[in-house]
This record gives structure tokens, sequence and C-alpha cells, in this order.
């Protein structure tokens, strides 16, 4: 139901009888009217209209919607990083993500501000995980009812590699996500000719022990040659 708040003629607007309420204050000088509302509280909520012109015509001019933000209100929320590891190298380009969830499914979180988002880095050699960067961009993500934060790094030597975390500050508490890990992405090649390195010592390895086999089996028969010439010597001998 619309109420009316003050009326005026002329001279500076009073408030009616039905809401009389001091922290509502209203100014007018010259022909613009103000309304100044102290204390703001979440029943304040509303939309608020001005209505001016004569006995006979009277114009509604656009209304002005009041949202009042009480954290009282706010569900409680997690933060969730993905991806938790990420394989790159040098002059890659990672993607990572910081996601704001209500824990009531069929509720979504109010999403602060870029300027409430920040992103950490640990594991460069500082005693301390400093701030790089506040949020750069931002989806609200209806369907999924989460709040989702973007961060695009690209990745120029070995002091980019480490854990990034994000921190989101709403309702004077701040979440940190779970981190996200930059580690070194081994070369392809690399592990193509371990393969082959490892192949290649199983080979040497099967040769040496094949060569082996075959010149203690030689031996062997040479050995089983000679006592056979000398048995048929001896025999030959004996029977003569």
């Amino acid at each position: 139901m619309i109420q009316t708040m003050a009326t005026g003629v002329y001279g500076k607007p009073t408030p009616t009888k039905t809401f009389n309420n001091t922290r509502f204050q209203f100014h007018r000088e010259n022909n613009e009217i103000s309304l100044t509302i102290h204390s703001v509280k979440k029943e304040d909520e509303a939309v608020y209209f001005c209505q001016s012109g004569t006995e006979f015509l009277l114009t509604v001019h656009n209304g002005f919607l009041l949202v009042v933000k009480d954290c009282s209100q706010q569900t409680s929320v997690y933060v969730e990083q993905t991806p938790d590891a990420a394989a790159v190298q040098p002059g890659d380009t990672a993607s990572l993500q910081c996601s704001l969830f209500s824990m009531n499914n069929e509720t979504r979180p109010r999403c602060p501000g870029e300027s409430f988002v920040h992103w950490f880095k640990s594991g460069s050699g500082s005693s301390y995980p400093s701030i790089i960067y506040t949020a750069r961009n931002s989806t609200d993500d209806a369907a999924k009812r989460s709040c989702i934060y973007h961060l695009s790094k690209t990745v120029e030597n070995a002091s980019d590699f480490g854990t990034y975390y994000c921190a989101v500050a709403i309702c004077g508490e701040i979440l940190l996500g779970g981190g996200s890990k930059l580690e070194t992405k081994q070369d392809s090649s690399v592990l193509v000719l371990g393969g082959l390195l490892g192949c290649c010592v199983i080979v040497i390895i099967s040769l040496i022990f094949y060569i082996t086999g075959r010149r203690v089996s030689d031996s062997a028969e040479g050995i089983r040659g000679s006592h056979h010439a000398e048995d048929e010597t001896l025999t030959t001998y004996q029977t003569k």
C-alpha cells in the first residue's frame, strides 16, 4: 500500500499524522524538495515517489528504490577455489576462479563488490603472503546461485609459481579460499627422452646377460668336448 509521508503547498512539506518519524526530514530550497533519512534501517527499504502538480493535474515522478543491505540476514556463505592445482610453463596463462556460495542451496548470497575481493600469493620465498591483485572480473551466476571472481595470471618466471588464495570481505568477516597451486609442468620431450633412455638401458642389460650366457654355454660345450676326446684316446690306448 502506498503511504503518504508528507505534503506541502507552496511551503515546506509537512509530515502527515500517520507518518511521523523524526529520522525522516523534508527540505525545500527554491523549487527543489529533498528527503533525508537518518540512521537507515532495514524497514526503510521501499520505493519512494515524489508527486507534484496542481489541484486538477497531479504528476507522479519516477520512484527511487532504496535497498538496505542487512548483514544479519546474510545467509552462511563459503568460498571455493578452482582449480586446486595447475601445471604451467613460463609464458602460459592460468585462469583461477573464486566462487562465493550460500550454504542454503535455495538462496543466493549478496555479491560484494570487486573492491572487497583480493588475491594473495605465497611460496615466492617471502615470509608472509602479500596482496597481489584485487578482483578484476566478476560474474553473478544466478543459475548456480553463486558469485564468481576470476583471476587471469600469465606466468613469466619462477617467482610466479606458488599458491594463490582469494579472500572475500563480507559483513565484517574475511573468507579465505583453499588456494590454487601453480606448479612447473614437466616438458614432454624430457619425458620422451627419459623413456627412450630407460628402454636403451633395459636393452643393453638384456644384451649383456645374453652374451654372458652364450659365453658360459660355449665354454661348457668346449669342456665337454675335450673330456670326450680324452676318453676316446684313453680307450684306444687301453685297447692296444
